[in-house]
């Protein structure tokens, strides 16, 4: 695959599409390039609809690194600002290295730092586990829907 930005967007909305699917979700795609939010996923019983911004990501140093910033550039130069977390209400991160979607709730990140949301899909070179968040807690489309505590961590529903 070339590495065009572009292309990589379409391949992380096309697995994300595919996975929600998979979890019974349906899927709505905005005319608009020009909305915060890159899908509506539409839960199973058709009475929860959630805003997901879709990233592709690769894993580095054993992690998935989500910048919660956006870059843009017009004729002025390349321009950044942090994310507006009231616009979305999950993130859906492809990570071609693990093959896998991982989903962070909005309410995930409030409490964090705002710059960056880590996801470890390794475990740490120096075997730290305190503070660390592990990719299998973020797996399952079904995950961005309800309460995540009442969910099944084996199968995402």
């Amino acid at each position: 695959m070339r590495h065009h930005t572009k292309d990589k967007g379409d391949l992380a909305v096309g697995e994300v599409i595919a996975d929600l699917l998979r979890a019974g979700a349906q899927v709505c795609l905005p005319i608009s390039e020009h909305l915060p939010f890159d899908l509506l996923a539409v839960a199973p019983s058709i009475h929860e609809i959630k805003r997901v911004q879709v990233r592709y990501i690769g894993a580095r140093q054993g992690a998935v690194h989500l910048r919660l910033r956006q870059t843009y550039a017009d004729r002025h130069g390349v321009h950044g600002r942090l994310i507006s977390l009231d616009d979305i209400d999950a993130f859906a991160i492809f990570c071609p290295d693990a093959n896998e979607v991982y989903y962070v709730r909005r309410e995930e990140i409030c409490g964090a730092a705002r710059v960056t949301f880590n996801i470890r899909v390794r475990p740490s070179a120096n075997g730290q586990k305190k503070r660390t968040r592990s990719s299998q807690d973020f797996r399952g489309a079904r995950r961005i829907f309800g309460p995540v505590a009442q969910m099944d961590r084996a199968t995402g529903f």
